[in-house]
């Protein structure tokens, strides 16, 4: 199937995969939990709301950052793809081999 395909029928959910699977984010994941765990465990029912509150603004936030990060990582590609597919000339208007042999 080819990837518009896939787009369209919601087979492609790239923030599912964007977390890296290292060991140093599964310490720093594991560690945010904890922490978070404990203050909870630490606040009475108002403090708790207002907790509450801001992890759901940073969350807001954090989406907002990660559709431009995606949106400029896309735009990217589209420029290095523009870039590698052109027709580079030098100047006595032979083409030249873009493609290395390797």
């Amino acid at each position: 199937m080819d990837i518009f395909k896939k787009l369209y029928n919601g087979q492609i959910y790239i923030a599912e995969s964007s977390a890296p699977k290292t060991e140093e984010y599964k310490k720093a994941s594991h560690r945010l939990s904890e922490t978070s765990q404990k203050l909870e465990n630490s606040l009475d029912e108002n403090q708790m709301k207002l907790f509450e509150a801001v992890q759901a603004a940073r969350a807001d936030l954090d989406t907002l950052v990660q559709i431009n990060v995606f949106r400029q990582g896309v735009k990217f590609g589209f420029q290095l793809k523009s870039e590698l597919t052109e027709e580079k000339t030098d100047t006595d208007d032979r083409l030249l081999d873009t493609e290395t042999d390797e």
